[in-house]
């Protein structure tokens, strides 16, 4: 869907690339232009701090060792590089220099903007790979992106969005040739952690709901083990969520928890508490934040 999606947006912005822009556009842009000058650096930083991100993006690929993320970021700049000239060359009959849209917002650039298509490819094919707050940190630097090229005046608000499109047209092609984590641990993560506790277990399938990674696994005497991954995306250690649930439904307890571990403990602690009482439950092995 978001593939198909972006490609729609990218030919309606690569259509008018070559015309002048349209009055809502204009609108917009000297809207944005007409501010306070003080913000004049502010845009700037924004549109650097975009591809700065990409770089800091693909060190910590590198420095974890998380060599999927490494290869997808290295496939959608390429995947950027090559399909941005080629729509360049469609829309304006001419090849587009890309190279010159990176680094500073200071002279116009060419349609489309390299430097927004990579910035919004990168974070996209990163998402699934990183924790909440990193995902809403790339996402609110590619919207500050646009709105600093646009009021910056080197992007018209279409070209600007069309240079994100290209980005986001191709994440989800990568997405789609390579595969994507799509936040879940993968199966060897989880061995690797049991093992780190001291548990030898083959884990042989895992399941997602409500952010909260259900894993089965089996021990070498047969014993099945239901293991549980709460990662930063379990709605229920989410406080906004927690809150709803306790004003609204009335069903969220009197106690809202904070954080993972509060949760972790909370499931173990009834568990316990319930197989004291005679209970049919699985026994607490082990109860780990990482």
């Amino acid at each position: 869907m978001l593939l198909a999606i972006s490609v729609v947006v990218l030919i309606v912005c690569a259509a008018g690339a070559d015309e002048p822009p349209s009055d809502a556009e204009t609108a917009l842009s000297s809207l944005l232009s007409n501010l306070p000058g003080i913000l004049q650096p502010v845009w700037q930083i924004s549109f650097d701090l975009l591809q700065v991100w990409v770089v800091v993006l693909l060190v910590l690929a590198l420095a974890r060792r998380r060599w999927r993320l490494a290869r997808d970021l290295v496939a959608v700049l390429a995947a950027v590089a090559v399909a941005g000239a080629v729509i360049g060359r469609l829309a304006t009959g001419d090849w587009p220099q890309l190279l010159n849209g990176l680094g500073a917002a200071n002279d116009p650039i060419d349609f489309p903007s390299l430097a927004l298509a990579i910035g919004a490819g990168a974070v996209a094919v990163a998402a699934p790979y990183l924790a909440r707050p990193l995902r809403y940190l790339g996402r609110w630097l590619v919207v500050l992106g646009w709105l600093a090229a646009v009021a910056v005046e080197v992007l018209s608000p279409g070209g600007a969005l069309g240079a994100l499109a290209l980005g986001w047209a191709a994440a989800a092609f990568v997405h789609l040739l390579a595969g994507s984590p799509g936040g879940q641990p993968s199966l060897s993560e989880v061995r690797e952690e049991l093992r780190a506790i001291g548990i030898e277990a083959e884990p042989h399938s895992i399941r997602t709901a409500a952010g909260v990674a259900h894993v089965t696994a089996k021990t070498p005497a047969g014993i099945e083990l239901d293991v549980r991954v709460y990662g930063r995306d379990a709605w229920d250690s989410q406080l906004v969520v927690k809150l709803w649930r306790l004003l609204w439904y009335r069903s969220g307890g009197p106690d809202v928890a904070l954080t993972r571990r509060q949760q972790i403990e909370h499931v173990a602690f009834l568990t316990l508490l319930a197989e004291r009482r005679g209970v049919a439950v699985a026994p607490v092995i082990a109860a780990v934040v990482d």
